[in-house]
């Protein structure tokens, strides 16, 4: 079995499903006591191991900013 070499953590507002946190840890977040209010409210989260070995995108020799193509990848932000 893979050894995953990273864990995505991901928390959404419940209501809404908008992604509120976002994290990328070397260990499995096994215990979730730092969530202080985790007995007075729903959490809703992911946790996605991450493995070596998956495609990666790469870009080499760029020479300049190109704001349009940022603006694009992330729908006008």
């Amino acid at each position: 079995m893979k050894t995953p070499l990273a864990y995505l953590y991901e928390e959404y507002d419940v209501k809404s499903g908008d992604l509120k946190k976002s994290y990328l840890w070397s260990f499995h977040p096994n215990q979730l006591s730092y969530l202080n209010d985790l007995k007075n409210t729903t959490h809703h989260i992911k946790i996605t191991p991450l493995f070596a070995g998956e495609p990666v995108e790469e870009y080499k020799g760029l020479s300049k900013y190109d704001s349009k193509r940022l603006t694009e990848a992330n729908n006008g932000l």
